[in-house]
């Protein structure tokens, strides 16, 4: 982070345009109150991911249960059950996953 503050200050040593050095502080005030706020407000509690089946993961993701069996192996929210042939999928793998659609 030092590399970008120093090149910050760079930028502010070498404008010469009035204009451009209030839009530079513009920005920096803004950089600041969002870090503020950020600090200020409570942190959000991790919510505790829970193990879903087949039909739970399925219904989710609103996809059919044969699919999901097709293609377990190859999503990142597979969850193997050590010593069993029974497959589970992370609830909270599935939010990030369906985040990352999204975007």
């Amino acid at each position: 982070m030092r590399r970008e503050v120093e090149a910050v200050r760079d930028l502010s040593r070498t404008l010469v345009d009035r204009e451009a050095l209030i839009e530079l502080l513009a920005e920096i005030e803004m950089i600041r109150l969002e870090a503020m706020v950020r600090l200020c407000s409570p942190s959000p509690q991790a919510q505790p991911d829970s193990l879903l089946d087949v039909e739970q993961a399925a219904q989710r993701l609103r996809i059919s249960t044969d699919w999901l069996y097709r293609h377990a192996k190859e999503l990142p929210f597979r969850v193997a059950i050590k010593g069993s042939t029974a497959i589970r999928f992370s609830s909270n793998g599935i939010d990030r996953y369906l985040q990352r659609a999204t975007k």
